[in-house]
């Protein structure tokens, strides 16, 4: 059995992304995060931007709200698409305006990297919302 026992790259990611917000002028650019995933290992990475008519965010029916994923697939050693482990982590929380999910992110590079080195027989799907704006 493998221990994932790797705070300290956690620390180094958390860094990271503080940087990035420091570049992205309070929040880190998509295509950074891609270059982030790239190099940890994924050679697939990609911007998914979304649009989303709902009154979801705001309770009005003619609300919009736009946003963005970033994904990311490493592929398994064996039988590439039929089994996936996938993680996912918010930018932003639900506990409050502006409360942003570093840690979390940081875990999940920590956590695909770690996987990486491995060279695990299934898939791992990384996703991250990164931007959300909402407008009526």
């Amino acid at each position: 059995m493998e221990h994932f026992d790797e705070g300290n790259r956690v620390n180094v990611y958390l860094d990271l992304l503080n940087q990035m917000e420091e570049v992205g002028k309070g929040r880190f650019r998509d295509q950074d995060m891609v270059a982030v995933l790239r190099n940890v290992g994924f050679l697939e990475a990609e911007i998914q931007n979304y649009t989303l008519i709902h009154p979801i965010t705001t309770g009005d029916p003619e609300s919009t709200t736009y946003g963005a994923n970033v994904f990311a697939v490493l592929r398994g050693k064996r039988a590439p698409g039929t089994e996936s482990v996938v993680f996912n982590a918010p930018y932003l929380t639900k506990n409050g305006p502006g409360r942003r999910n570093l840690v979390g992110i940081a875990t999940m590079l920590a956590l695909a990297e770690f996987f990486y080195r491995k060279q695990l027989s299934r898939e791992i799907c990384w996703y991250a919302l990164t931007k959300y704006s909402a407008s009526s």
